[in-house]
């Protein structure tokens, strides 16, 4: 079986997938799987770059995620572009995830499936 969970931000996504796994199930974190591409997808930091500038990054170059946050939270065409953005790579991500494991319960959160 196969489970997805979506909701808005601090509803408790990531509290449910965290007593799945405790129950012994694969999970898949969306969460996880955005601050990796943030930090190791070239692709994904080049158009943050362009569209906010150096101030989203860190003096290390690693994505600042606060700063992203601030960009994204006070403006709803932001939050958009950034969605926009991220989904379908981390959708590839995380089925590939989902596919590879051999456990009979895999379940996984997002913001939106």
């Amino acid at each position: 079986m196969k489970l997805g969970l979506t909701g808005g931000i601090g509803c408790g996504k990531s509290t449910v997938v965290g007593l799945f796994h405790d129950a012994g199930w694969h999970t898949i974190e969306s969460d996880a799987i955005v601050r990796e591409l943030l930090q190791g997808d070239a692709a994904a930091q080049s158009q943050l770059r362009e569209r906010w500038g150096e101030g989203v990054f860190a003096e290390d170059g690693a994505v600042d995620r606060k700063a992203v946050a601030r960009c994204v939270f006070g403006d709803p065409r932001e939050l958009e572009w950034l969605e926009d953005l991220l989904p379908a790579r981390s959708r590839a991500v995380g089925v590939c995830g989902g596919r590879r494991s051999r456990r009979a319960l895999a379940g996984g959160d997002s913001a939106a499936l």
